[in-house]
């Protein structure tokens, strides 16, 4: 019920090409209210995601205890995060996944495209910074 976080890290192929390919566990303490990550154990996982792999974060996943499209609606803490993000000149997206498959990928100001691969993934929309996908195979 509680709301889960991970950070995500990968490499830029390009310039401003990047892949998405490692989740990064972080401490948080949650709620079915909302989640706060551990601020101690952030910065060590962002330092060793540079020092250790040589990756970027490049996105915040995490999930809210809803159903549907409008369970990833994004609160103003997870606007207010991407905000900190962005201004601190991170090249970071966040996604929010709701119970039942729905992703929203937003950021404030940065534009980006994403592309989900592999089966049972379907888009939903694209408008500006938001890119909603629906996963269709969920079982459970």
């Amino acid at each position: 019920r509680e709301e889960v976080i991970h950070l995500v890290s990968g490499i830029e192929l390009e310039k401003n090409f990047f892949i998405l390919d490692r989740l990064e566990k972080i401490k948080y303490q949650a709620s079915i209210a909302g989640a706060q990550a551990d601020v101690k154990d952030l910065f060590r996982k962002l330092i060793e995601v540079d020092e250790k792999y040589g990756c970027l974060l490049l996105a915040v996943f995490h999930s809210h205890p809803f159903e549907g499209i409008a369970g990833t609606c994004p609160s103003w803490i997870d606007l207010n995060l991407q905000k900190t993000l962005e201004q601190s000149n991170y090249k970071t997206v966040q996604a929010i996944f709701s119970r039942n498959g729905y992703i929203r990928f937003f950021s404030n100001k940065l534009g980006f495209e994403i592309e989900v691969y592999g089966k049972g993934v379907e888009k939903i929309s694209e408008q500006g910074n938001e890119k909603i996908f629906k996963l269709t195979e969920i079982k459970g």
